[in-house]
């Protein structure tokens, strides 16, 4: 067995440790990764469902909004033509929706892009 130009059967039992040691470090960093990017991904397919909700609903309707995960308040739609989008670190624009929807598509793709790197 090799690693390298290294032959691991000639190495002392400590430095093996290290190495198993720093290999169960980086699968365990990479697995945390990997869960972080599938909860992504399950939340930009999440807002694309709630675009395409948005875009066959009524300006007016009546409908929840969520403000946290578990609390949601009475609201009325105002526009469904538009879209806010959170493009990262706290910022917010408007879109339009099919651009919110292309956003999202994009997003997606980028992350499991990520995914399957990481599955290599």
């Amino acid at each position: 067995l090799t690693m390298g130009d290294t032959n691991i059967m000639q190495l002392p039992l400590q430095q093996l440790s290290q190495m198993r040691e720093q290999h169960r470090k980086e699968l365990a960093e990479n697995e945390a990764r990997y869960h972080s990017m599938a909860t992504a991904m399950g939340r930009y397919t999440d807002s694309l469902r709630s675009i395409d909700m948005i875009a066959k609903a009524k300006e007016g309707q009546k409908m929840l909004v969520p403000m946290t995960q578990s609390l949601f308040i009475p609201g009325k739609l105002a526009d469904t033509e538009h879209v806010t989008v959170e493009i990262g670190t706290g910022f917010f624009v408007k879109r339009t929706i099919p651009d919110a929807k292309a956003f999202c598509e994009r997003k997606i793709s980028t992350l499991k892009a990520f995914t399957d790197r990481l599955g290599e």
